[in-house]
């Protein structure tokens, strides 16, 4: 999934940077990035067996990505890339005889140029600000022997073909992009791939969240890069996300988006950090950070708590000028050792960090339940 708005000041600026580093974009290439093997002539089936064998054998269930080993090993990647270099709806139309073999292949190439791409970066921990703008406006990639960035390649050849599934099936490598799935799009099963991508994207909470007490949905970030694709097919964003889902939103809520998180989905790296999902009835002990008194808002890894009556907490959205004083704050688990402990949100789950730092009990600190 690329960005969809162009800064035009900023990518003159990073251009006029670039230049001046002495960044090249021809052949292809940013710097020294290996130029791919030639390899044109693979059938599509064969090129679509080739890239389901990358995916099977370094993205996992959870659409994580080893990016460790393919540093280790790309070789059959770079035969993906190889191909794609050669082979297009547009230099060999002949190979594309419909718009569904067309868009399963601009998936798959968009999808395994992205993953090219950040191995040849050397995997960056995540597309920050001059990463974002090298990665997809100034890095380029042949593709049918044109180059080509993935900025382009994303909203000058795939966005105009009309179908706006196709943004719940680019990925750009990074956590809150749509799960990668671990088999190539095929012009055969298109129709049904694009609809289990939208319906799982939609279902999962990380990309769709609704608060009925204030009357509010909260949307991934990919339906405010996306309104106007998702809008040509349906009157309202609510409209248009009740389709795939089993509980339909109230067409009067209002709409908020999340924000992007650009941390590139490496899987060794989200592996780091055991996680636990939290339980109604579990108890943790909450220290504050400092020697004030325990605040009445908590922040944890972007999701927030209100502590509640009888040392509780329950999960909170800020309001209209709120704040959270303490967005650090450690915690440890009652019932096992007296370890800290920090808190983090991954893939709505809230995953525990040890720290090796003993808890300790002063005015600062409460007992809560999670509601």
């Amino acid at each position: 999934m690329g960005i969809s708005a162009r800064i035009t000041i900023a990518i003159a600026v990073v251009a006029v940077v670039a230049i001046g580093t002495g960044m090249t974009l021809s052949s292809g290439t940013v710097g020294n990035r290996r130029a791919p093997i030639r390899n044109e002539d693979l059938t599509i089936r064969e090129w679509e067996t080739l890239w389901t064998k990358v995916l099977e054998r370094h993205v996992d269930d959870a659409g994580h990505i080893d990016f460790s080993g393919l540093v280790r090993d790309h070789r059959d990647l770079d035969r993906v890339v190889a191909f794609v270099a050669d082979v297009s709806p547009q230099s060999q139309a002949q190979r594309f005889p419909d718009r569904a073999s067309r868009i399963a292949y601009y998936l798959d190439a968009y999808n395994a140029l992205a993953m090219y791409g950040i191995v040849e970066a050397g995997v960056p921990a995540s597309l920050g600000w001059w990463r974002k703008f090298t990665f997809f406006y100034l890095q380029k990639f042949p593709v049918g022997g044109r180059e080509i960035s993935l900025y382009d390649l994303e909203n000058d050849v795939i966005r105009p073909m009309g179908e706006e599934r196709v943004h719940f099936a680019l990925n750009c490598m990074v956590v809150s992009c749509p799960r990668l799935p671990r088999a190539a799009f095929t012009a055969e099963a298109l129709e049904r791939q694009l609809d289990e991508a939208a319906r799982e994207f939609i279902a999962e909470p990380r990309n769709v969240r609704v608060d009925p007490e204030r009357h509010e949905v909260r949307l991934s970030d990919i339906f405010h890069f996306y309104t106007k694709d998702f809008l040509a097919h349906a009157p309202s964003l609510i409209v248009y996300v009740n389709r795939y889902r089993t509980q339909p939103i109230p067409t009067d809520f209002r709409v908020r988006f999340l924000p992007y998180d650009w941390t590139v989905n490496a899987r060794a790296i989200r592996q780091s950090v055991p996680r636990q999902q939290f339980l109604s009835g579990d108890r943790f002990e909450f220290v504050a950070p400092t020697e004030e008194i325990a605040p009445q808002l908590f922040q944890f890894g972007g999701v927030m708590f209100r502590r509640i009556a009888q040392g509780g907490v329950q999960r909170h959205d800020l309001g209209a000028g709120e704040r959270v004083k303490h967005p650090l704050a450690v915690l440890a688990r009652n019932d096992e050792s007296r370890q800290a402990q920090r808190l983090q949100i991954r893939d709505g789950m809230l995953a525990w960090e040890r720290r090796g730092l003993p808890v300790v009990q002063n005015r600062d600190a409460m007992t809560g339940t999670i509601r």
